[in-house]
């Protein structure tokens, strides 16, 4: 979602390669990976046809494999741009007063919302570390999580060790949530069940941690990587499902393939750097964060008051989209927001307001040019 990026100690003999500041591939695609967001909480409107097991109908099930990999390419793309040259603390300090802020403050917009809509959710605490009734802003307590336990575990040890312990994250959540019945634990834990998201992210952070300094793969080889994990993902929820019986599967953040599909799209992001098509969407990656941020709340409004007109769920996206977008666009003006948004490495980006300006001077032409 955003390349939110900071800290981190490395040992002065083996320096870490530091990644350019931007990407255009990266930001075209985390614009893309914000509207596909949007597109699988407007899926999630859908009726659940009778004895459909993915919990959406089963021509939106391929779409929805697909849109997996938005959350985790924020993730790598986080840890890609990770700062970990510049200290545990200071990592400490960056979550604590960028990333923790701008949760705290979303979470109780989305609680006041929440209860307005019919039949809250009551309330529990452990809400408190999964959004509240914002249930995607997960992605911010999980971000700092995945972070900070990426540059403590290279601080102590290095990669190996860091690798080690995301490795044993996963394990304990997303993956033994899905796989619990085949190791013979029949029930998984209700109280992990509620972080297993969490507890995925610092693995998602250290994969793009690992990538840094690595040059882009081909555009073909990208491609390729791509449609096996998405086949891969497909055989592996269709195996938990109807193998495993485990209902619950359609909705994990964080299968075994969604780590390889996650990797394969951020590895095509840096091999379309570049490419003409997206060169003309990079100029937009600099909403994505407010954009993710402010959409959930128009799905709630457009849910209640688009009628049932034909292709209801495109007229609804349509919708969500061009508001959430507008919304960025005066949201970036905040200063905090704007430095966290578009600040890789956690320094400030005057691309980011160079990317509005640019933005508008686009719309302002089209509009001056356009007869009235």
């Amino acid at each position: 979602m955003t390349a939110i990026a900071t800290q981190h100690s490395t040992p002065r003999s083996t320096p870490e390669p530091v990644p350019q500041t931007r990407d255009g591939g990266i930001d075209a695609f985390r614009f893309l990976m914000a509207m596909g967001v949007i597109v699988g909480h407007v899926l999630s409107l859908l009726p659940n046809p009778v004895g459909q097991p993915w919990g959406m109908p089963a021509w939106a099930v391929p779409i929805d494999a697909v849109l997996r990999s938005a959350v985790p390419f924020f993730f790598i793309v986080s840890g890609y741009f990770f700062r970990y040259d510049r200290g545990f603390a200071r990592t400490v300090r960056y979550v604590g007063l960028r990333i923790l802020p701008i949760y705290g403050l979303w979470m109780l917009v989305y609680f006041a919302l929440g209860f307005l809509r019919p039949n809250p959710v009551p309330f529990r605490l452990l809400m408190l570390a999964e959004g509240g009734y914002g249930y995607h802003l997960w992605f911010l307590p999980a971000l700092a999580f995945g972070l900070v336990t990426v540059s403590a575990s290279v601080a102590i040890g290095g990669r190996r060790l860091a690798a080690a312990v995301v490795v044993l994250l996963a394990l304990l959540g997303p993956i033994l949530f899905d796989y619990h019945a085949l190791v013979g634990i029949p029930e998984y834990s209700h109280h992990l069940s509620d972080l297993k998201r969490q507890l995925a992210a610092p693995a998602f952070v250290f994969i793009g941690y690992a990538l840094r300094g690595t040059q882009p793969a081909r555009l073909d080889a990208s491609i390729a990587l791509c449609v096996v994990s998405l086949a891969t993902l497909l055989c592996e929820r269709y195996f938990l499902a109807f193998v495993a019986v485990n209902p619950a599967v359609w909705n994990a953040e964080s299968i075994v393939s969604t780590f390889l599909l996650g990797t394969s799209v951020f590895m095509l992001a840096r091999s379309l750097n570049g490419c003409p098509v997206v060169a003309r969407l990079q100029s937009w990656g600099f909403l994505t964060l407010p954009v993710y941020l402010c959409h959930l709340a128009y799905v709630w409004l457009f849910q209640r008051i688009t009628p049932a007109v034909p292709a209801r769920t495109l007229v609804i996206f349509v919708l969500v989209a061009i508001c959430s977008v507008a919304t960025a666009v005066i949201l970036v003006r905040i200063p905090l927001i704007r430095t966290v948004a578009a600040a890789p490495g956690g320094r400030r980006d005057t691309r980011l307001t160079q990317g509005g300006h640019l933005l508008i001077q686009r719309w302002r032409k089209r509009w001056d040019s356009n007869p009235r």
